[in-house]
């Protein structure tokens, strides 16, 4: 049986992950969980501003009583964007026409309110409910399901590729290639909750996996090339790839602001700097933008890279001469820690 509808306040909303909004809308709730794991339930779910035959969805609760609804809602914010990366992912990869291109469902974070609702079950994760038989391709951990399709084990193998060796996608589950709820390693361990088991997980992924049609299709390099005894390596050849897009790290970053201390574990792992460099970066960039806008003029970039006692050559030069011919006005300070860290 339903819940009557009620108002709902979306806090983020799909791929948002540079703002976040505070739309209402009207959603009703199922009173009884459909499926429930160790950590979260999962409900039926109606979003009543959606049009007749687009409304069902999926909202997970967690189930652990907690008085500490930040961190609780930094942990939920941290699962949507997370999907909302892999669904820049899944995009690049779908860039290089692969035999079945891949999605990831749209996931948003909604705040409820109703009597005798405990805090903690305000918070809803949300995302469209899909028909079908539900998968679980890989885990975290090595796992590879009995059928082993090509499909998602090719693209976490590419994610790890094709991020530079920055990060990688797993938990791949879902109704076919419709994927929900993945996990994302760090070769640092950093940023994406607890299911982050970094360099070591991603060792896990390739003990058990076995490079397939796919993996060859895009010019992957084969996983004994890419783990040795002493841990990941960059790959030394690789076979011709299909055309596709390329990795660009500011893709996926928020919008930073140069303010010390206010990177995340997530953003510093895809630019692969720490937080220290990080800090030293912002302190310098903000002394050129006092209104705190996140950007600069293009001719204070000489002025900022001697003040962070840049070393100059013929292939510094070159890189700063094509950052210049990109950015002809004006350089965000993202743009400028993607260039820094030579990510871009």
């Amino acid at each position: 049986s339903w819940l009557p509808p009620k108002t709902l306040i979306c806090q983020v909303g799909p791929c948002t992950l540079r703002c976040g909004i505070n739309a209402e809308y009207m959603g009703q709730l199922d009173r009884s969980a459909f499926s429930e794991g160790a950590m979260r339930a999962a409900y039926r779910m109606l979003d009543l501003s959606r049009p007749a035959g687009q409304r069902a969805c999926a909202a997970k609760m967690h189930k652990n009583p907690t008085d500490d609804m930040e961190g609780l809602k930094k942990l939920m914010y941290v699962d949507v964007e997370m999907q909302s990366t892999c669904q820049a992912l899944a995009a690049d990869f779908n860039s290089s026409k692969p035999p079945k291109p891949i999605t990831f469902l749209d996931a948003y974070l909604i705040q409820r309110s109703a009597p005798n609702l405990r805090r903690y079950q305000e918070l809803l994760a949300v995302e469209p409910f899909i028909q079908g038989k539900y998968t679980k391709y890989n885990n975290n951990y090595g796992y590879v399901s009995y059928d082993d399709r090509n499909t998602p084990q090719a693209f976490s193998h590419f994610t790890f590729e094709h991020t530079k060796q920055k990060l990688m996608v797993v938990d791949i589950q879902g109704v076919e290639d419709q994927y929900t709820d993945p996990q994302i390693h760090t070769m640092d361990g950093q940023g994406y909750g607890k299911g982050n088991m970094g360099a070591e997980g991603i060792k896990k992924f390739f003990s058990t996996h076995r490079c397939n049609n796919i993996c060859r299709y895009l010019g992957l390099t084969p996983r004994g090339k890419l783990i040795k005894h002493n841990g990941t390596v960059a790959p030394d050849e690789s076979p011709a790839k299909p055309i596709m897009e390329e990795f660009s790290p500011s893709n996926f970053v928020r919008h930073l602001l140069p303010v010390p201390g206010s990177a995340r574990p997530e953003d510093l792992a895809i630019l692969g700097l720490t937080p220290s460099q990080f800090d030293r970066i912002a302190s310098v960039f903000a002394r050129y933008d006092p209104s705190n806008s996140g950007k600069v003029s293009t001719s204070r970039l000489l002025a900022i890279l001697d003040s962070l006692d840049f070393q100059y050559s013929c292939g510094t030069m070159r890189d700063m001469t094509r950052l210049v011919d990109r950015c002809p006005r004006s350089i965000t300070f993202v743009q400028f820690l993607c260039w820094w860290a030579g990510a871009e």
